[in-house]
């Protein structure tokens, strides 16, 4: 075999041992429980901190048209729940409305009243699975029953300074569309790709699994 075809073939092999890698993964979560992290406080805690960053309005959020001063002070009201990547990358112009979108797996309404109007919203509790923390967060529509009605987000938690902190979202879109989008990329993820266009009440590390 001369050279440029063994190259072709270990590119072929390192393509399907990757997607091989994934498939597992995703069987790995259907098929078994994802196990819970922590008990007690931990878990607490770590709920709190989803919850906070989740009853924040949109517009909180958003720094397009903030001075220096007020975007200082925004990165600081956010260092109790935020990993300090996710600050630096992200809570600046241009960028802060990527992050704001980010918690819900639809376009954002703009108050944590307007979408309790609209949408249920269910937490997770704390859990683990492929060395990653993480609680999964889904919202389905009060006001109508179709399928793939609603959203969801993976939030992922690392311990930071002795606290629970977020440090990735993975979400998708209303109605299906096209997959996960990270805040984070290359971050490792525990989600299964055939969730994409599912029931969004089901559980998206493991589509499998309803959990509501």
């Amino acid at each position: 075999m001369n050279r440029a075809l063994r190259i072709f073939a270990i590119a072929i092999f390192a393509i399907l041992s990757l997607s091989s890698a994934k498939a597992d993964l995703c069987r790995s979560l259907r098929t078994e429980p994802a196990q819970t992290l922590y008990q007690g406080k931990k878990q607490r805690l770590a709920a709190e901190i989803v919850s906070h960053f989740y009853g924040k309005p949109t517009k909180s959020l958003l720094c397009g048209n903030l001075s220096g001063a007020q975007l200082n002070a925004l990165k600081e009201s956010l260092r109790s729940h935020l990993h300090s990547t996710l600050i630096d990358e992200f809570v600046q112009p241009g960028k802060c409305d990527q992050l704001a979108s980010s918690r819900f797996g639809f376009p954002p309404l703009d108050t944590k009243e307007a979408i309790s109007e609209s949408y249920t919203y269910h937490l997770s509790p704390l859990l683990h699975a492929q060395g990653q923390a993480f609680i999964e967060v889904r919202f389905r529509g009060k006001h109508f029953a179709s399928e793939n009605a609603g959203g969801g987000a993976i939030v992922y938690l690392e311990e930071q300074n002795q606290r629970w902190k977020i440090a990735n979202i993975e979400s998708v879109e209303e109605l299906g569309s096209n997959g996960f989008q990270s805040l984070r990329s290359g971050y490792p993820s525990v989600a299964c790709p055939e969730w994409a266009d599912m029931d969004y009440s089901k559980s998206l590390a493991a589509p499998a699994k309803r959990t509501n």
